[in-house]
């Protein structure tokens, strides 16, 4: 079964320097959910596929336990159909 599909908000660039406040805010609503990933082992990716008003919406992909190569080959495949961002992005933070 899928989980469900969740849009959010991506934080600024630099959204953690405003406040303790805002930290704790963003580790509460995002980071918790990448950290539980990293300690259970499992390899992921995130590629921005879009700009919606000026901020990056993006696909998180985990793959299974040592199977780095499908989360690279399943970024890479949305990439070459989405489009590479990062240089958009890069200009948005300059």
């Amino acid at each position: 079964m899928l989980a469900p599909t969740t849009v959010k908000p991506t934080p600024g660039p630099r959204e953690d320097t405003i406040s303790p406040e805002r930290v704790r805010e963003i580790f509460w609503n995002d980071i918790r959910f990448i950290s539980a990933i990293n300690v259970l082992g499992l390899p992921g990716a995130v590629v921005p596929v879009t700009l919606h008003k000026g901020r990056p919406i993006g696909v998180q992909l985990i793959a299974g336990r040592y199977r780095e190569d499908l989360a690279l080959d399943a970024a890479s495949a949305i990439e070459k159909r989405a489009g590479t961002l990062v240089r958009q992005l890069w200009e948005q933070m300059s």
